[in-house]
């Protein structure tokens, strides 16, 4: 008697699971013009997981399996599996090709002379900024200690030229640590060929980070580090070596 019971309702769930495929479908692609799998969508995840729950409902009416009809237990047993498995790998797929986790916040400047158009873009932001010393950062490791706490080190050097006044203090802050912002610890000091001087800061802490988890568990996460001068009124600011982005 449950093994009847339990057939008729795969048999109602895959029809439910069908007709609930083909509408949020057909919606979809009327929408996207496409499958556009890149978009990493709710509804592309919806429309697996009903088509998913199709097969596996539909395979359980047809088939049939009981200890009775053991060539039908097997066969659901080998069909549930497969379907599992392309689901995932499906999952898998989205996860790896989805650009919607690509969007940076700020804009991204890997050069000096971008820096300079970013600018120029935006006068009045940078009027107050009187000088400019490069800045690049090497992140030697990092670990996360739990949702929005990170334990970061590496190090962080600066070329300050012959035109930065010697009264400008030297250093950086990293605004975003727990308890080190201050605490950077001066590992290098070498002049220069040009007369400037270049000093690296070796740094190591728990930072504060803004995770964003709405799309666990299918969600990606991009630490930073925030680098300030530590002339927060003397008109200085960093620029970049290498990659970094600009808020």
């Amino acid at each position: 008697m449950f093994i009847r019971i339990a057939h008729r309702l795969a048999v109602i769930l895959s029809v439910l699971f069908g007709a609930l495929a083909v509408l949020v479908a057909g919606r979809y692609l009327r929408d996207h013009g496409g499958w556009d799998i890149e978009s990493g969508s709710n509804g592309l995840m919806t429309i697996v997981l009903m088509v998913l729950g199709f097969v596996l409902a539909l395979s359980f009416a047809v088939l049939g399996p009981s200890a009775r009809n053991t060539t039908g237990t097997r066969l659901t047993s080998v069909v549930w599996t497969v379907a599992l498995l392309v689901a995932l790998l499906f999952t898998w797929h989205v996860i790896v090709v989805s650009d919607r986790w690509q969007g940076a916040v700020g804009t991204t400047v890997t050069s000096p002379e971008e820096l300079a158009v970013f600018v120029a873009a935006h006068p009045d932001s940078f009027a107050a900024y009187d000088y400019r010393v490069p800045t690049g950062v090497y992140l030697q490791s990092f670990e996360f200690l739990d949702t929005n706490n990170v334990e970061l080190s590496g190090f962080v050097w600066q070329t300050y030229g012959p035109e930065i006044p010697d009264h400008i203090r030297r250093g950086v802050v990293l605004p975003e640590a727990v308890e080190e912002a201050y605490e950077a610890e001066e590992v290098w000091r070498v002049t220069q060929d040009d007369g400037s001087e270049q000093i690296g800061w070796y740094f190591s802490g728990t930072f504060r980070q803004n995770f964003d988890y709405r799309l666990y568990p299918f969600d990606r996460q991009d630490i930073w580090l925030r680098i300030w001068t530590q002339e927060p009124v003397k008109g200085v600011v960093p620029c970049p070596i290498s990659a970094l982005t600009v808020t």
